[in-house]
């Protein structure tokens, strides 16, 4: 999926206000595991991103292997 930072950033904004909505616990449990995970995928081979977060990756269309930027910097926490 190609966009440019403006398509991410959206994105990015509205996954976490969706999250939000449903409760602190949620979000903060969500914010959480998205740290955990990146650690674990900074740290070893493992990315268990596609299990943890299942619903949010089905909500885009399921198999996205790839988003691709371009056209100015993306921000680093949308990147992450």
């Amino acid at each position: 999926m190609v966009g440019v930072p403006a398509l991410w950033e959206l994105l990015h904004r509205r996954i976490k206000n969706r999250l939000h909505d449903n409760g602190k616990l949620v979000s903060e449990t969500a914010d959480l595991l998205i740290k955990f995970n990146a650690w674990l995928r900074d740290k070893t081979p493992l990315n268990f991103g596609n299990v943890l977060f299942y619903p949010i990756h089905e909500g885009m269309g399921g198999r996205i292997r790839y988003f691709i930027s371009g056209g100015s910097a993306l921000n680093e926490k949308v990147q992450r």
